[in-house]
């Protein structure tokens, strides 16, 4: 598309983003690759309030809001230790806030036994009935597992990133089957192996170079070769400032998302309303949840969610892995969406 995203008064976004990447004296390939990444706060000394308030909202939401199947379940648990907790405080009612202590072991032991008590409520579930449910509650028996026998407090701890994956992200990784989608860990991203090497071709004047090592995200969401979706799923880096999740979360995975996008946008011929509709999503190491679209122009844009974490108590389960496990429903809406658009067009 040769059509440039007018933000008003006759101004570009490409413009202006082609004019900060020429200043840049070190990489910023969001920049060199016309990414706007609305959360970088480069982007605060080039555009204008109104201007970047365009660029955030404009094209679909970031999560188009749904009916959940699993909303009474998410709301159920939510209930469960939001009443635990407040019978906690009423208890030490004569004991000033500022000095209330968290939850005893014993009351922690409490919310994950309701809990527990909640899911077996809801018997079997047929998963092809009702995959969302069958996963929330698979997802919910691990996770009380992990804080019952006290497995989350090593694991968090733990140096390894193999145990962290194992305990704790292969909870998400289950989410896409009911979708036949490919959910590979230590596998190269196909669009960014194509692009990284374009030039690896037979001249008969020289060797064939070397083909290319291209950046290998943790974990690739893929079928019949075609890519939703990526994450970097490595342990808490630094809470959230370390080189690892910095470069992997604002550089790499920028480039691995932007070039996922290209690889669909031609398998829809690159059709202009289609392409508005295409979205790539991101599962971040620190369990924030990005995707990549084109709202307009030849821009894509990058949009994320708050940072959660997986608290180290039962107590912090609402704001913790509730939040998150909501967000990684809405995402395999979005990657569904994508999927069934592309059908459409074979």
């Amino acid at each position: 598309m040769k059509k440039k995203w007018d933000l008003g008064n006759g101004v570009y976004a490409e413009d202006l983003v082609y004019e900060y990447g020429a200043n840049c004296n070190y990489e910023k390939f969001p920049s060199h690759s016309f990414i706007i990444d609305v959360d970088d706060n480069c982007w605060k000394e080039i555009f204008t309030s109104e201007q970047l308030e365009k660029i955030s909202s404009d094209g679909t939401p970031t999560f188009v809001e749904h009916n959940n199947p699993c909303q009474e379940m998410f709301t159920c648990f939510t209930k469960i230790v939001k009443s635990i907790k407040s019978r906690t405080h009423s208890s030490s009612s004569s004991v000033p806030p500022a000095l209330f202590s968290p939850p005893s072991m014993e009351e922690e032991e409490l919310i994950i036994d309701a809990l527990w008590k909640k899911l077996t409520e809801y018997a079997s579930i047929n998963p092809r009935m009702d995959f969302d449910k069958y996963w929330l509650q698979k997802a919910m028996s691990d996770i009380l597992d992990l804080y019952r026998w006290r497995i989350i407090d090593w694991v968090k701890s733990s140096e390894s990133e193999m145990d962290y994956t194992t305990r704790l992200w292969s909870i998400t990784d289950k989410v896409f089957d009911n979708l036949f989608l490919e959910a590979k860990r230590d596998s190269s991203s196909v669009a960014t192996t194509i692009v990284d090497n374009k030039d690896r071709v037979i001249t008969g004047k020289a060797p064939l170079p070397r083909k290319v090592s291209s950046i290998r995200p943790n974990l690739v969401i893929s079928r019949n070769g075609n890519e939703y979706g990526a994450a970097e799923c490595r342990k808490d880096d630094d809470y959230g400032v370390g080189k690892n999740e910095v470069v992997g979360t604002g550089l790499h995975s920028h480039k691995v998302l932007k070039r996922m996008m290209l690889q669909l946008a031609d398998k829809c011929d690159r059709q202009e309303d289609l392409l508005r509709s295409l979205r790539i999503v991101f599962l971040g190491q620190s369990h924030t949840h990005m995707h990549v679209d084109s709202p307009g122009g030849y821009i894509c844009r990058v949009r994320s969610t708050p940072r959660y974490e997986i608290g180290l108590r039962p107590s912090l389960i609402s704001s913790g892995v509730l939040q998150i496990l909501q967000r990684i429903g809405r995402i395999l809406l979005i990657i569904w969406c994508i999927w069934w658009i592309q059908c459409m067009l074979i």
